[in-house]
């Protein structure tokens, strides 16, 4: 999904990172402009959350005993969007 954001989006996001004080972009720059639609929101927080499950998979060796904790995506009380 990362890989198909039109440029527009991605020159966005840049910009509100700009905005924040970061020199980085950030998942949450991009969450931050797909915030109203709700489907790819979650197919974001998927994609990022399975992101980081191939990574410590990858980093532990990739044994299947290993253990990799995924960590929870919630939707706070205000309407945020936590990673």
């Amino acid at each position: 999904m990362i890989k198909q954001l039109p440029r527009i989006q991605i020159v966005q996001a840049r910009a509100h990172a700009t905005r924040r004080g970061a020199r980085f972009l950030s998942a949450e720059d991009l969450i931050f402009l797909v915030r109203h639609d709700r489907e790819k929101v979650n197919r974001l927080r998927t994609y990022l959350s399975w992101k980081e499950v191939r990574k410590h998979a990858k980093d532990s060796g990739g044994d299947a005993g290993g253990a990799v904790e995924v960590e929870a995506l919630e939707d706070g009380a205000d309407g945020a969007y936590h990673i």
